[in-house]
């Protein structure tokens, strides 16, 4: 009886993690299986989740034993064993906060999510560089592990968060739409274009996306995926008009990491960025602690912030116009100084400049 039992079992492969393996393996596997490449890809993103289920005893250990040697993290379970809980998603985007690391990081990108290296490297030079979406907490920790040492990785939960509404150039009655859709829920709008509303819940998120998803000027960001520069404005105490004294000075060299035997050069060059490219939840907890102390910081978002490059100086202008080729910007022409013809995003202007650097170009960034 007991041995009829155990032949009539049946088992489930249950993936726990994408571990060190690529999305790009998942054809492979999904032919092997009879499924598609999709649900194999939706079931790593979203692990632990069923991959096969109700497979004889000696088939699963089989597949156990090949998904492990790709790199999968699975486990064996019996078919009557409970199911995996639904898993929590998130959103995931990186910043690539060292220039150097750029094609290091492409290259750890392209492997992870199974994709050309180019194609890596436009999304870290796309803001708010978000590059997995609807992924569970197993999927974000092998990321981060694939990931480590070369971008800052910041996750949020799907359903969670605050919101802010970025908006283009667009007809008036598009943008009055929007502008009158958003009051009358009762937020607050701050500007006709560019960054127009802030601290939007994700309830609410959804019936203003589903009413102006076929705005293309519309864009949405989950606020802990952006940017900020902190500079100071004002060497002075903000109450008294004094200059600040050591235990603000003590503050700012803890918050900064500003040298103590710098910090009056840097105070006396007002305004002067003290940080730079501080994530959202960060930047929230500076500036309270520098309002509390009284000393003047004004925040500036970055994340979608364009930059001029200027190129002053370089030993050839092939070498210029090969490497901007390789970004897909046009080239420059006639002799040097010379500018790029169009604004580039922050994030995409410092690696460019960072690159530029490294041939003995000579260049500058202006906003």
């Amino acid at each position: 009886m007991h041995q009829g039992q155990e032949s009539t079992e049946k088992y489930r492969i249950v993936v726990e993690s994408i571990g060190h393996a690529s999305p790009a393996s998942a054809a492979a596997v999904a032919k092997g299986l009879g499924i598609s490449a999709a649900e194999v890809i939706r079931c790593l993103y979203r692990a632990p989740a069923v991959l096969v289920d109700a497979i004889e005893h000696h088939i699963a250990l089989q597949l156990v034993n090949l998904l492990s040697s790709i790199g999968y993290q699975v486990k064996l379970e019996q078919q009557s064993s409970p199911l995996p809980a639904c898993s929590e998603l998130f959103e995931m985007a990186v910043y690539l906060t060292d220039a150097n690391q750029f094609i290091n990081a492409s290259r750890k990108l392209a492997e992870f999510i199974g994709t050309s290296e180019q194609e890596a490297g436009k999304l870290l030079l796309t803001p708010p560089g978000t590059v997995l979406g609807s992924v569970s907490q197993a999927t974000v920790l092998a990321f981060k592990t694939q990931m480590e040492g070369t971008v800052d990785v910041i996750y949020q939960p799907q359903q969670q968060g605050l919101f802010s509404l970025f908006l283009g150039d667009c007809p008036a009655v598009v943008t009055q739409r929007l502008h009158h859709d958003l009051q009358t829920r009762g937020i607050r709008t701050i500007n006709q274009h560019g960054l127009i509303a802030t601290d939007i819940p994700h309830d609410q998120l959804l019936e203003i996306w589903q009413r102006h998803r076929a705005n293309a000027q519309l864009r949405i960001v989950n606020q802990a995926f952006l940017r900020y520069d902190l500079t100071l404005t004002d060497p002075r105490d903000q109450r008294s008009g004094l200059a600040l004294n050591q235990t603000q000075k003590q503050l700012i060299t803890r918050l900064t990491d500003i040298p103590d035997d710098f910090l009056d050069t840097v105070l006396s060059a007002t305004p002067v960025a003290l940080l730079e490219s501080v994530p959202h939840a960060d930047m929230i907890d500076c500036l309270q602690q520098f309002n509390e102390a009284n000393i003047a910081i004004q925040a500036d978002l970055i994340t979608f912030q364009m930059l001029q490059l200027n190129i002053i100086k370089a030993p050839m202008l092939k070498r210029v116009n090969e490497l901007l080729a390789s970004f897909d910007i046009p080239p420059v022409n006639g002799p040097l100084p010379q500018h790029i013809a169009t604004p580039l995003p922050e994030i995409q202007a410092r690696v460019i400049q960072n690159a530029m650097d490294q041939l003995g170009i000579v260049s500058e960034l202006n906003r």
